[in-house]
């Protein structure tokens, strides 16, 4: 007798970020991961420590940061990443560790302090809607700029929608592309990320601004 095999098809949720995340790999051991890691001087100083509330209370320090880890996104244009990767940048990490002006002699940064630091400066570009996480179990989050797809659909949402007639006058509303992006993202896109994808779209001539919060495609 012959036995039966039956198989069932499982979705994952997060096999497209599993897979985008494979292919951005070689990209960022290329120009990232292989380069040798250099100790900043002021990390083998005890003399330059600081205490667990500088690193907490300075908010210059988690500012300039984060302006450091947008330019290294940009420069590398890396479309995702996981915070413990920008945390193994001799670059970001050199920032991060920066001593402040109320340093005590003797103190000492801790794993703790900096991963904190560098999760402060990651929710700064949460609030301005420059990167965004994309699935809170997957811990990856996605730059804005970088990401084609979601640019892609917010054009293609554009295009078609103002085809039909409820849209063909006045372009489409900003809270409908939202609502329609969300469909397929997920509740991840925030209004401050969409808006920066659709004015990105305007400045490239691909959509144009009707009247307030109205989009329309050429």
């Amino acid at each position: 007798m012959k036995s039966i095999v039956i198989l069932d098809k499982v979705d994952d949720p997060t096999l497209d970020v599993q897979i985008t995340r494979m292919l951005d790999l070689p990209h960022l051991y290329r120009n990232v991961y292989d380069k040798p890691f250099v100790v900043p001087d002021h990390l083998t100083d005890p003399s330059h420590g600081r205490s667990h509330e500088d690193v907490l209370s300075h908010s210059g320090l988690v500012l300039q940061l984060s302006e450091k880890i947008k330019e290294f996104l940009d420069e590398n244009q890396i479309s995702n990443f996981y915070q413990r990767e920008l945390e193994s940048v001799p670059s970001l990490l050199s920032t991060a560790t920066k001593p402040s002006q109320k340093s005590e002699e003797g103190s000492s940064v801790t794993s703790k302090e900096i991963h904190n630091v560098f999760k402060e400066a990651i929710h700064l570009l949460l609030e301005k809607g420059m990167v965004y996480l994309k699935g809170q179990q997957t811990g990856v989050y996605q730059v804005t700029d970088q990401d084609n797809e979601l640019h892609k659909l917010a054009l293609s949402i554009i295009q078609e929608d103002c085809r039909r007639q409820r849209h063909a006058d006045k372009g489409c509303h900003f809270l409908h592309i939202l609502n329609c992006v969300r469909q397929t993202f997920g509740s991840c896109i925030s209004q401050t990320v969409l808006q920066r994808v659709v004015d990105a779209l305007e400045r490239n001539s691909d959509i144009i601004s009707t009247m307030e919060k109205y989009y329309t495609s050429f």
